[in-house]
């Protein structure tokens, strides 16, 4: 049989494992959504490139896979201003 003690300590980790339980899902949760929209935003633009200026090159394809979220940011500012292909990837 537990002691009050053991079972108030019992109670209190269980708390604190839930309540970082809770905020790990949390971040997870979090951090799947910023990914979808990350992955959203390259999906849009390289649709929006193939319109505009088809067809995509494997090499602007694969750029466009590779970029950083920040850069696909900067690209999808940039793509009413553009010209050409190498004009919005430059």
């Amino acid at each position: 049989m537990l002691t009050l003690m053991q079972r108030l300590k019992r109670d209190q980790v269980r708390r604190v494992l839930e309540r970082g339980t809770s905020f790990g899902i949390r971040t997870r949760r979090a951090a799947g959504r910023e990914e979808g929209w990350d992955e959203g935003r390259r999906l849009m633009l390289a649709d929006l490139a193939q319109k505009r200026f088809r067809p995509l090159p494997t090499e602007a394809i694969a750029r466009l896979n590779g970029a950083s979220p920040s850069q696909v940011q900067h690209w999808t500012d940039r793509f009413c201003d553009a010209n050409s292909l190498d004009e919005l990837l430059d």
